[in-house]
């Protein structure tokens, strides 16, 4: 009888919990810093997402105008698909971006 209550806490939880592994598609509407940009998502919420898996570049390594320029011209006010990968401090997504090519940003960056 003890499992019933669980039970039904477990689905309330599932039901009600922020789902922020799935995969989204919205516009980029600002570039915040090196890593990090401003997306309103097709389901009119906003977000910071931020780039995983890269350690950006210091600026004695490189300028940060190129890397900005880069930014807006591949992503700024684009459309793109993020795939979470965690939910960092506050609401920020740590993230997987590619472009609606299907271009993974993260290799973009590299090249």
């Amino acid at each position: 009888m003890a499992l019933r209550p669980i039970a039904a806490f477990s689905v309330y939880f599932a039901l009600n919990q922020k789902n922020e592994t799935q995969e989204r598609i919205g516009t980029v509407k600002e570039i915040l810093n090196k890593e990090a940009l401003f997306k309103d998502f097709d389901d009119r919420r906003s977000s910071v997402v931020k780039l995983f898996g890269l350690k950006m570049a210091s600026e004695r390594e490189m300028l940060d105008e190129q890397i900005f320029d880069l930014l807006y011209n591949e992503v700024k006010g684009k459309r793109i698909r993020v795939k979470p990968v965690r939910l960092d401090s506050g609401e920020i997504l740590v993230s997987e971006i590619y472009l609606m090519a299907d271009e993974y940003l993260n290799e973009i960056l590299i090249r």
